[in-house]
């Protein structure tokens, strides 16, 4: 019978005879069954009165092909019945039910088929492709790659001749997948190829086989400038962070680990985060006595071989207003000058200097009288003028001032001098 007859389907009639029973009495005859071997694996039942042999259950010619079945019937008579068996031989005829099956073998042995990157053509999988029906007429293998992802130059997937599948055993067969040139994972990462098997009566088997590319060290860190300004206030504490420097990695995972350090030049005054790239200052600045600082940061990755980019940094220290205006022309910081009695109003008497380290407005110096004075005038740029209309020596030979030189800083700063007029 074929292995898909229908469950509950008739599959014999056995029929037995009593010459000692009279004419219509044969319906006293009884018939049972019983498997010769595994009593577990009796697919077939029988009516006990008709004799009809019927399918219990689904056969599968793959898992057993021939079944051996008692049938015994047994009369009426009492107490002394009598009974005769014979034995049937049951035969499961194979249809193509099977569609191929294909496994995949990783070389070496893994979850998934993978390569690594650069590598030089070499086996990465077996693919076995069998088919489990049992009549060789159903088991008759073909296959094609239908899709090649991306791989159709990369990947070549060749018959194992060693194997003898293809000219011996066609419904078993082996393919070799190998890689046909290195690879490059930052290029792709990821191949995948489909396999379609059938069988000689048109069942198929589909296979979507994906190819990972293994990372190997081969990118050095890149950092996106070839050079970086940054800035940061002088007097700032140590430890104040400046900015970030971060390299890129085309590897991925521990290939990608970026350590960052700073040139020896500038240890002492800069540091930076290994592993974040985060650059802080070591000192506190003085910007009067360092405008700027030169460095060089290095980021290398921190895997073998060890790969390295570098970038220039410089670091501009802001101006904060933390310098007063200083007097120049006296070491004391008090001034004299002398002028003649009989001087013309608005006359020109001395002229006062200063300077202020800062830059810009921190550094832009104004002089003003510190006190009022009735006699004489000073200039925003530092000059004395005289806008009494007339001086007289007799009633008073000298006069005290008292000047402010301020820069414009926030707060501002400023510095007095005594300026004494004779």
């Amino acid at each position: 019978i074929p292995e898909n007859a229908t469950v509950n389907s008739v599959v014999y009639r056995v029929r037995a005879t009593d010459p000692d029973e009279q004419e219509g009495q044969l319906s006293r005859l009884r018939y049972s069954l019983r498997s010769v071997g595994d009593p577990l694996q009796q697919p077939f039942r029988i009516d006990s009165v008709s004799g009809e042999i019927r399918l219990a259950s689904s056969l599968d010619a793959e898992r057993q092909q021939v079944f051996s079945l008692e049938v015994r019937a047994v009369d009426g008579h009492q107490p002394d019945p009598r009974t005769a068996s014979m034995t049937i031989s049951v035969k499961v005829e194979d249809v193509n039910d099977n569609a191929p099956d294909i496994k995949v073998s990783p070389v070496p042995s893994a979850p998934v088929v993978s390569v690594l990157e650069n590598q030089p053509p070499t086996i990465l999988a077996l693919i076995d492709i069998t088919d489990k029906d049992v009549d060789e007429r159903n088991r008759r293998l073909d296959c094609e790659v239908s899709e090649f992802n991306q791989a159709q130059d990369a990947f070549a997937l060749q018959p194992d001749a060693a194997s003898g599948g293809h000219r011996d055993n066609p419904s078993r067969l082996r393919y070799i997948l190998r890689n046909i040139r290195p690879l490059d994972r930052e290029r792709v990462s990821e191949y995948s190829l489909r396999l379609v098997c059938h069988d000689s009566a048109g069942l198929t088997a589909t296979s979507n086989i994906p190819i990972r590319v293994q990372d190997v060290n081969d990118s050095p860190p890149r950092f996106l400038k070839s050079h970086e300004t940054m800035q940061v206030s002088e007097n700032q504490p140590a430890g104040t962070v400046i900015g970030s420097l971060l390299a890129q990695d085309d590897d991925e995972g521990e290939n990608a680990l970026t350590v960052y350090q700073v040139s020896d030049q500038c240890f002492p005054y800069l540091g930076i985060g290994p592993r974040n790239g985060s650059l802080y200052t070591r000192v506190s600045f003085d910007r009067e006595l360092n405008s700027s600082i030169a460095c060089t940061v290095t980021a290398h990755d921190a895997r073998k071989p060890e790969l390295s980019a570098a970038i220039g940094v410089r670091i501009d220290i802001k101006d904060q207003n933390d310098c007063s205006p200083v007097f120049l022309g006296t070491q004391s910081g008090n001034f004299t000058f002398k002028v003649p009695e009989n001087s013309q109003f608005g006359s020109l008497i001395g002229q006062l200097v200063a300077k202020d380290n800062d830059e810009g407005v921190n550094g832009r110096v104004t002089f003003s009288l510190a006190k009022p004075n009735s006699m004489f005038r000073v200039l925003p740029d530092g000059g004395i003028k005289l806008v009494a209309r007339q001086l007289d020596r007799e009633r008073s030979d000298s006069h005290r001032l008292f000047v402010k030189a301020m820069d414009h800083g926030i707060p501002p700063r400023w510095t007095t001098a005594e300026v004494l007029i004779q």
